[in-house]
């Protein structure tokens, strides 16, 4: 089997201009360096390398191991942020040298996740140390998990409430699979409805009216309703984020 190859890996992390993550400096932590940007202060700058016997492969490591960190700094901070954009660098060693040293070749390729999509949330050196460590903690975390962070995270990162209360509703689906809501023959509505009583404290009422909204909104496209229930939902999602939290970190 061919040994792995090396990549060098550029990431950008973005979150909210109204409320941001704020690196005075760049800081070292492990193999992975955090850099601020002067001119877009939503957005740092993470340089890593990765070992990986392809690409693709490389790209996958980087997204989840990005998507940890992510996750880490909405744990801790309570600031959505995103993956931006990844820029893969693969770094070889041909066998010709020159002039007596190495040529190190640089073969360059951008992998583009997305297109685009205030408060400064000061970030000291030891602190993000910190939040590393659970970064790492969280590699082996279920995937549904870290699905739904991202989910909550992308609705925290929403202007629109309409887009909001979507982002929101999935990531409730996420965590109702989780827990295993989704079991059994009961229908859909049922299902989902089951969890916002248990998961979220809703009365029954409340919890089949929310599932209604949803249904008109992503079958129908008739949305105003959602406006109005859409702080009873995010009220849901941030009780399920504490338990999260205490699963994890206690």
């Amino acid at each position: 089997m061919s040994a792995p190859r090396t990549f060098k890996i550029e990431a950008f992390l973005k979150s909210r201009e109204a409320r941001y993550i704020s690196l005075e400096k760049s800081v070292a932590v492990d193999n992975m360096v955090f850099s601020p940007l002067e001119t877009q202060k939503n957005r740092i700058k993470v340089s890593f390398t990765i070992e990986a016997y392809s690409e693709e492969e490389a790209k996958d490591k980087a997204q989840k191991l990005l998507n940890s960190i992510c996750a880490a700094f909405l744990l801790d901070t309570n600031v959505a942020m995103r993956v931006d954009d990844i820029d893969i660098v693969e770094v070889r060693e041909p066998h010709v040298a020159k002039a007596g040293k190495m040529v190190v070749i640089g073969v360059h390729k951008i992998v583009r996740l997305k297109d685009e999509v205030v408060l400064g949330v000061a970030i000291g050196e030891s602190h993000l140390k910190h939040i590393f460590e659970k970064a790492k903690r969280m590699r082996n975390l279920d995937e549904r998990l870290i699905r739904f962070l991202r989910w909550y995270a992308w609705a925290l990162l929403e202007d629109d409430p309409i887009d909001k209360f979507a982002h929101l509703w999935i990531a409730l689906e996420i965590w109702a699979e989780y827990k295993g809501y989704k079991k059994g023959k009961e229908g859909e509505k049922a299902k989902m409805t089951n969890t916002l009583v248990h998961e979220c404290g809703v009365n029954e009422e409340d919890a089949e009216k929310m599932y209604i909204i949803r249904s008109k909104l992503f079958h129908s496209g008739i949305y105003t309703e959602a406006v109005e229930k859409l702080p009873q939902l995010e009220q849901c999602l941030m009780s399920i984020l504490s338990k999260i939290k205490h699963n994890i970190f206690t």
